[in-house]
């Protein structure tokens, strides 16, 4: 005569595992709604930029500074460059610096930053200034400007000696 348990064994090793599979679900739901809000502010204590790995002195490190202050002020650089076929004295690039305040005066100009300048070239030759000029529909009227304002200081192929127009 034969057994009529002989399949019981099967049913109660399926349950287990059915009962297993669930509990491990049900478990897993758990933490994933206790924790869940938390994974959202590990960009709180994390960061991805970057620039916050490279020392303060680094070159990209000052010129993302610049951008920012650009960026933030609502302007955008006009770079306006004086040049000499021969190397700048220290008389004439401390006769530039007045060029400057004139250019910060130019229509359009954008008075959030100031303007920097003169900068001297490595060999000499030239001078530049950056200027933030306001973002919009006037930059080609204000980068006018600014060329007249710099045209006394650029007469014939070097700089005057004396004072240009005001």
């Amino acid at each position: 005569m034969m057994d009529k348990r002989i399949g019981t064994g099967r049913r109660s090793s399926s349950r287990w595992w059915l009962a297993g599979a669930v509990l491990s679900l049900v478990a897993w739901m758990a933490i994933g709604g206790i924790g869940g809000p938390t994974f959202g502010k590990l960009s709180e204590v994390s960061s991805n930029d970057q620039a916050s790995f490279l020392p303060a002195s680094a070159e990209s490190t000052e010129a993302r500074e610049w951008q920012s202050k650009f960026t933030s002020s609502g302007s955008v650089p006009a770079v306006v460059l004086i040049e000499s076929p021969e190397k700048l004295s220290p008389a004439q690039l401390a006769g530039l610096a007045p060029l400057g305040t004139q250019l910060s005066a130019a229509v359009g100009v954008s008075h959030s930053t100031s303007t920097v300048g003169p900068i001297p070239s490595t060999d000499g030759k030239a001078a530049q200034f950056i200027v933030p000029v306001e973002e919009g529909n006037g930059v080609k009227g204000s980068i006018q400007a600014l060329r007249e304002k710099a045209a006394g200081y650029a007469v014939g192929q070097g700089f005057p000696l004396e004072q240009p127009p005001t």
